[in-house]
């Protein structure tokens, strides 16, 4: 689900793109699960990537659940202070989907932070009981746990995204960010997967998202 600006478009996503084997580069900056017995601060420290471009510096850094301030309804990303709500209704999925965790990207100029925009991962409630293995487990137990992330990343049920921007970016950069990020996991990318990469561009180019 990707949110341009404050409006956001929901997408429902069935079928997982292939990845790299390690957690760590699908999930760069920093990660956790409300479903793993973690209680307000803790969290997985993974790696962090690296921009091309001189003196720059991209995190995402991934929150608990369970962390975020929030109510019933709503859960607030602690950095940003975006709202998800805990449970979103996605067209053409079978069922409404959970907020399973949130989390924001940030890019480092130099020694300066600049937050982008925030992220609430949602998936089918049925993933949320494949966890329970990782219930009561510490950070350094599950950090490079490999099951745990193809428990719910690679699961077929379905999961979705949703991006809120908390600065104005214009459409190509946003979208240069993702492609850096989407398209070397395709390892052997089929004309079905490049015409869903080239209607996925076409979203972003020549239009600025405003916060």
């Amino acid at each position: 689900m990707v949110g341009l600006g404050s409006i956001s478009t929901p997408m429902c996503t069935t079928s997982p793109l292939p990845s790299k084997p390690n957690p760590r580069n699908n999930f760069p900056g920093k990660l956790s699960h409300p479903l793993l017995g973690f209680h307000k601060v803790h969290s997985l420290s993974l790696s962090t990537h690296f921009s091309p471009q001189k003196n720059k510096l991209t995190q995402t850094h991934f929150t608990l659940k369970a962390s975020s301030v929030g109510t019933a309804d709503y859960t607030e990303e602690p950095a940003t202070k975006v709202k998800f709500r805990t449970s979103l209704s996605v067209p053409d999925c079978s069922t409404s989907l959970s907020l399973l965790g949130t989390g924001y990207r940030e890019k480092v100029f130099a020694i300066i932070g600049v937050k982008v925009y925030a992220a609430g991962l949602y998936v089918n409630p049925s993933i949320l009981s494949k966890l329970d293995a990782w219930k009561g487990r510490s950070a350094a137990q599950i950090q490079d746990d490999m099951p745990l992330f193809k428990s719910f990343f690679e699961d077929p049920m379905e999961k979705s995204l949703q991006i809120v921007l908390v600065r104005d970016v214009d459409g190509k950069t946003f979208w240069d960010a993702l492609d850096e990020a989407i398209s070397p996991r395709i390892k052997a990318p089929t004309p079905v997967d490049e015409s869903a990469l080239s209607t996925f561009r076409g979203i972003f180019q020549g239009r600025p998202l405003n916060k």
